[in-house]
């Protein structure tokens, strides 16, 4: 059986929180744990930061066991210790030792403890460290926790790279919650886009934009991230800017280069959630009553922003609709051509990311990532006294 991914594995887990490069390697029954890019010390005094540490990974099942060997294989040159001679007490032979995946190791190295490692984040961290402080005699800030970007080992992953911050081993179990097939965000103006920005960064499988509008400096002013002066000169539509952006991260981003209208409503169809980021047009009267027959949970937001005393105030809404509450919706939202939001007006993009910021936690509370007590469906903040008002509550 094979094994499961690194993120499964606590110990090994945190290797690659700390910064170091890990990854497993398998041929047939044997399983090996690498470390890449370890500083060493060679001949001459010499620094080279290639070393690769291999070790054999026990497994029980399909889960990583306790280390059943003390000792590794090296690929590089010969070690040396930090009095600049052979690193004699830990090289236990020379050779060419065939390994997994046609790896070819040089060296045979073996430090024993007292007391058998107890796990390979103990084992890998103490060859790693014995190198690499032999090198930084030479140069002090050698180190083998570098935090490259790292490919993930689960092939259905959205992302292109893992998220390796400290606790992502506990927040990766509680985030399952949000991998949903397939979410839509209609509108990619300011809030539009900074939810994308957020929801880019969990591991929905599909992320559908829906937005007919080009790619103009003012979006530039109220999207996340910096457009260059020839982004714009070439005038992309805003799903495409914004699909190129975040694919560079991962997999899934759907670029829908038009509107939706009462003609195309269909496209909605097996949408799993739907964000609703459109001034108060009469189309997104259809909208909604499109998802609720469908059964589909979604998020309005909206601003009304206004000047006073020469100064901004206003409003930021976030109006949640699931299938146990429906009808707050129709008396708190406006669903018609006279009574639009005035947010088209005056844009801010710090409100455009509150606004984004405020539905995105209010979506992961749906889904439990996170805790809700107060399962609010329509919520207000105003700016003047920096006070949020839920109401709507079931």
């Amino acid at each position: 059986m094979s094994p499961k991914p690194l993120s499964h594995s606590p110990e090994l887990q945190r290797l690659r929180e700390e910064g170091y490069e890990v990854l497993i390697r398998t041929e047939g029954a044997q399983v090996m744990l690498l470390m890449r890019n370890v500083p060493y010390l060679t001949t001459g005094h010499v620094v080279r930061h290639d070393g690769q540490l291999v070790s054999e990974l026990t497994m029980s099942g399909d889960l990583v066991a306790a280390p059943n060997k003390h000792d590794l294989h090296f690929v590089g040159s010969v070690p040396f210790n930090a009095r600049g001679t052979r690193y004699d007490n830990i090289i236990a032979g020379e050779g060419s030792y065939q390994l997994a995946g046609g790896m070819v190791a040089s060296f045979h190295l073996s430090a024993k403890p007292a007391r058998p490692y107890p796990t390979y984040y103990e084992k890998m961290t103490t060859y790693a460290n014995l190198l690499t402080g032999a090198a930084r005699t030479v140069e002090p800030r050698a180190t083998a926790q570098r935090h490259l970007p790292v490919e993930p080992d689960d092939e259905s992953s959205v992302f292109k790279y893992l998220d390796t911050f400290s606790g992502g081993a506990v927040v990766s179990g509680i985030a399952r919650k949000l991998e949903l097939a397939k979410l839509a965000v209609i509108g990619l103006g300011g809030t539009g886009s900074y939810l994308l920005d957020l929801v880019a960064k969990t591991p929905v499988k599909q992320i559908h934009l829906f937005d007919g509008d080009l790619f103009y400096d003012h979006n530039a002013f109220r999207t996340p991230g910096a457009a260059s002066i020839d982004e714009l000169c070439a005038q992309p539509t805003k799903v495409a800017y914004l699909e190129a952006h975040y694919s560079k991260m991962r997999y899934g981003i759907v670029a829908h280069p038009y509107n939706i209208s009462v003609s195309n409503l269909t496209e909605l169809q097996g949408m799993d959630f739907v964000f609703i980021c459109i001034d108060g047009q009469a189309v997104k009267r259809q909208i909604i009553n499109y998802l609720e027959d469908q059964g589909v949970s979604f998020i309005d937001v909206g601003m009304d922003v206004y000047v006073s005393e020469d100064a901004l105030g206003g409003v930021v809404r976030v109006t949640t609709s699931t299938p146990d509450k429906r009808e707050h919706v129709y008396q708190r939202l406006a669903l018609s051509e006279a009574d639009e939001d005035n947010y088209r007006n005056v844009q801010i993009a710090d409100l455009n990311a509150l606004n984004a910021a405020l539905a995105v936690i209010r979506w992961k509370k749906l889904f439990a990532f996170y805790h809700d007590f107060e399962n609010e469906h329509h919520s207000l903040y105003t700016i003047d006294a920096n006070q949020i008002l839920d109401a709507e509550k079931s």
